[in-house]
């Protein structure tokens, strides 16, 4: 099946440019970087995921990093974007993502993992 979608090329901020017709999707994505562990992390940013505090986060393997804007996020949070069920239409370019996560109906985090390691963190908007 062939995609509707279309690359629009990249606007001048930086963002890549999606349409397929009757919806645009803009994405715009970090380098590839590393992923840092729990009590890696500032203490600034370790408030916003107190969540990791119990015994079965001391042996986490590293799982946060940073989007473009400098924000945290936990990979962990994200949803397979492979997955039938959750609603990403086959065609769509977030399906070349590994996960998501929204952060409202119209946008949201994107994760590609490089290796266990390194990750690409992107933004959506739609």
């Amino acid at each position: 099946m062939k995609s509707k979608w279309t690359r629009r090329g990249k606007s001048r901020d930086g963002w890549m440019v999606w349409t397929n017709g009757e919806s645009k999707l803009q994405v715009f994505q970090t380098g590839p970087q590393e992923l840092v562990s729990y009590f890696e992390l500032p203490d600034e940013a370790r408030e916003e995921f107190d969540y990791c505090l119990g015994d079965e986060f001391k042996e986490m393997s590293p799982r946060f990093a940073k989007d473009h804007l400098g924000n945290w996020t936990d990979t962990g949070d994200h949803i397979y974007t492979r997955h039938p069920m959750f609603g990403i239409q086959c065609d769509s370019p977030i399906r070349k993502w590994d996960g998501y996560a929204s952060d409202s109906y119209f946008s949201g985090t994107l994760v590609k993992y490089l290796d266990d390691d390194r990750v690409i963190i992107g933004t959506y908007i739609s």
